[in-house]
């Protein structure tokens, strides 16, 4: 009853009775020929993604004989094989550069140590240890003091810009001021000319 085509008008509705408008039922139409595609797309997706699994299966299966599925394996995983080797060399250079770059510090400081060892080496150790801490903390109080430093920089410039913005309205206002006033007296002056 509800569904019928007695009420083809869009905007329309009998009065008292339960039928839908024709806009309802174009409106109900579509959603479901949409859900119809989502299902469709959804259950076409799951049959593919079964094919791929199954297709893998066999492969592994299927030691002996074969031909092409067995070439186009080993050239996939030769691919493979070479993008990561490429990408371990990589980052191995750039942790020789860095070590390059530090071991000439440590050099001298290494020099020192040493000497220092063959007269106490026990007091050494536990030194050695303090002296990273410290310089660990050493390291943390320069970035937190570079922090502070850029901060400091960053309001220092928001209020010169605030200040020449206020600056600049205040002179602009002033001047819109004065040309009101010479305005104002000139009228004056025509008005007062005018008179006998």
């Amino acid at each position: 009853m509800a569904e019928t085509r007695r009420s083809r008008v869009s905007h329309k509705k009998i009065c008292g009775s339960s039928q839908r408008t024709h806009g309802e039922l174009k409106r109900r139409r579509r959603r479901k020929r949409r859900r119809r595609r989502r299902r469709r797309r959804r259950r076409r997706r799951r049959r593919r993604r079964r094919r791929r699994r199954r297709r893998r299966r066999r492969r592994r299966r299927r030691r002996r004989g074969g031909g092409r599925s067995r070439r186009r394996r080993r050239r996939r995983r030769r691919r493979r094989r070479r993008r990561r080797r490429r990408r371990r060399r990589r980052r191995r250079r750039r942790r020789r550069r860095r070590r390059r770059r530090r071991s000439r510090r440590r050099r001298r400081r290494r020099r020192r140590r040493r000497r220092r060892r063959r007269r106490r080496r026990r007091r050494r150790r536990r030194r050695r240890r303090r002296r990273r801490r410290r310089r660990r903390r050493r390291r943390r109080r320069r970035r937190r003091r570079r922090r502070r430093r850029r901060r400091r920089r960053r309001r220092r410039r928001r209020r010169r810009r605030r200040r020449r913005r206020r600056e600049e309205e205040e002179e602009e206002e002033e001047e819109e001021e004065e040309e009101e006033e010479e305005e104002e007296e000139e009228e004056e002056e025509e008005l007062t000319s005018l008179l006998p």
